[in-house]
């Protein structure tokens, strides 16, 4: 049983290579959403062009090894389905199947973890009035719109955990 064991270890490690020398390239470049590395050429015997060939040989090899990019799936697969968590950093999983933008600190702001402080309210709310009586004095009307997020309209659906009861709601009077 160990020497099975040894065995079908030994085939998984060596797949990936063994794919890769029969011709099989596990990159996906339309799935990447980056530029791959591409194979380097060894310029010379020299140390220093080794050591370059080595590193640009590593960066071509963890992008195109094989079956690389069906690996990835899987994992992303079993971290969403199985383990429960959203396979990415830039997407939170909410409840009900939702998933929301997680990157740019879009869950600190739903959960509003840095809200405004007086101060900044108090220079927002000097500036929009000042633009306002300025534009008023040229006949124009001003509507200042704060557009809501996703997560703004769709409250429920987020995780427990980022929701906050701390709510102010209110206009901007003069």
């Amino acid at each position: 049983m160990r020497a099975v064991l040894v065995f079908a270890f030994l085939a998984v490690i060596t797949l990936p290579a063994a794919a890769n020398l029969a011709g099989h390239d596990g990159a996906d470049p339309y799935a990447e959403n980056r530029e791959l590395a591409a194979l380097p050429r060894l310029h010379g015997a020299t140390i220093p062009s080794l050591r370059t060939y080595s590193d640009e040989f590593s960066a071509w090899f963890d992008d195109h090894f094989g079956f690389r990019s069906m690996l990835v799936r899987w994992s992303g697969a079993i971290r969403l389905f199985v383990l429960g968590v959203s396979p990415s950093r830039s997407v939170a999983k909410g409840e009900d199947g939702w998933f929301f933008y997680a990157d740019d600190d879009a869950i600190e702001d739903f959960a509003r973890v840095t809200p405004l402080t007086p101060e900044a309210v108090a220079n927002w709310r000097t500036a929009l009035l000042r633009t306002n009586g300025w534009l008023q004095a040229r006949h124009v009307a001003y509507v200042f719109t704060i557009a809501p997020t996703s997560t703004c309209c769709i409250r429920i659906r987020c995780l427990r955990r980022y929701r906050s009861s701390a709510i102010s709601r209110g206009p901007i009077s003069s």
